[in-house]
């Protein structure tokens, strides 16, 4: 099933994945190796295949660029708390972003739901209710 799914969303990626990673062409199954051996290589694509990238591109980076990140994000907050911004607690320095993660919306609108855009053109549609 997930073979499937994936041959249909990400046909390029998967097949240059299997050519790459295990030097097998797709157009093989069936003569060379079995759709069951196929489908066991590509949900064990390693996490830097073009495959892993296009359907979690949060998995990209590995527990070694996560510390390498938090290792420069702490440099730059110390070295920033040295300076006289820091003395006044001005222009703190931002992280690093991490894939798959989302900046935290901040001030007014903080709260406020994320819609897609479809949604608020549907509810936009909707009759208005009359007050008084």
């Amino acid at each position: 099933m997930q073979l499937v799914w994936l041959l249909r969303k990400y046909p390029s990626q998967v097949r240059a994945d299997v050519q790459r990673f295990y030097g097998l062409c797709v157009d093989d199954v069936g003569d060379s190796f079995s759709v069951r051996h196929l489908a066991d290589l590509v949900v064990n694509l390693p996490r830097e295949s073009a495959t892993v990238r296009a359907v979690a591109p949060e998995t990209v980076w590995g527990p070694q660029e996560h510390l390498l990140a938090e290792v420069a994000d702490t440099l730059r907050w110390i070295a920033w708390s040295k300076s006289s911004d820091g003395a006044k607690n001005r222009n703190k320095p931002k992280p690093i972003p991490r894939p798959g993660q989302v900046d935290k919306p901040v001030g007014r609108f903080k709260d406020a739901a994320v819609l897609p855009v479809d949604e608020v053109k549907r509810l936009l549609r909707l009759p208005r209710r009359q007050v008084g």
